[in-house]
């Protein structure tokens, strides 16, 4: 156990591997910076977002009714989304999808994380 300490390094984002291996180093190391480049584009809740933003939805956090009744909507991860308006105070929150305006509650907005 006491030649493993030796090989114990740190990596810049915090994860600790053993490794004797040069190569191995360089492979967290990419994978490390791969990570670091998709955080810096934020992730948002679609009533956190302001009006005239537009990003792609990542995900719908919810159950099975909730999901297949956004995807009617033609609110699918994937999907190009822009947030025309909301309200202040726990109102409506309105968005385009394609051609179409589709107004949402403030609580199924919440639930659509979108990637700006």
């Amino acid at each position: 156990m006491t030649k493993l300490r030796n090989y114990k390094k740190m990596s810049p984002a915090g994860t600790v591997f053993v490794s004797p291996l040069i190569g191995f180093s360089f492979m967290v190391n990419a994978v490390n910076a791969e990570n670091r480049e998709r955080s810096a584009m934020p992730n948002l809740s679609l009533d956190r977002m302001h009006a005239g933003q537009t990003g792609k939805v990542l995900r719908v956090d919810g159950g099975y009714g909730f999901k297949k009744k956004l995807e009617a909507l033609g609110i699918r991860p994937g999907t190009k989304i822009t947030k025309v308006s909301g309200q202040i105070m726990r109102g409506p929150v309105i968005v385009r999808v394609g051609m179409t305006q589709i107004a949402i509650g403030f609580g199924m907005a919440r639930r659509v994380v979108v990637e700006i």
